[in-house]
């Protein structure tokens, strides 16, 4: 809310783009991962029989997409963006830690 109050319209489009980026990229990254790490598990099995690789392409193609996207990106963006993800990873890990103290004291 205090970004819409603070800027105009055209200063949050870099910012929507950039989280658009961040969000396409770790999941074309999990699924490239997910990949090799099938194909290790039926390597072990012995069954590689074939390798599906449409999905990898898809992945890389993604990648390579949002390579193209970061272009657009500003600098405040990319500040802002690593600010609201550094506020929500700290309130997270002090989720955790209020947990870890509630167990540690029953």
């Amino acid at each position: 809310m205090a970004l819409v109050m603070m800027g105009d319209y055209l200063a949050l489009i870099p910012c929507s783009i950039m989280i658009a980026v961040v969000q396409y990229a770790f999941v074309a990254m999990a699924t490239i991962k997910l990949q090799f790490a099938d194909l290790k598990r039926r390597h072990k099995q012995g069954k590689v029989d074939h390798i599906d690789i449409y999905e990898m392409m898809l992945a890389v193609i993604a990648l390579l997409c949002c390579l193209f996207l970061v272009r657009f990106v500003t600098p405040l963006a990319v500040e802002i963006v690593i600010g609201v993800a550094g506020a929500g990873i700290l309130g997270y890990l002090g989720y955790l830690y209020r947990k870890k103290l509630m167990v540690t004291k029953q």
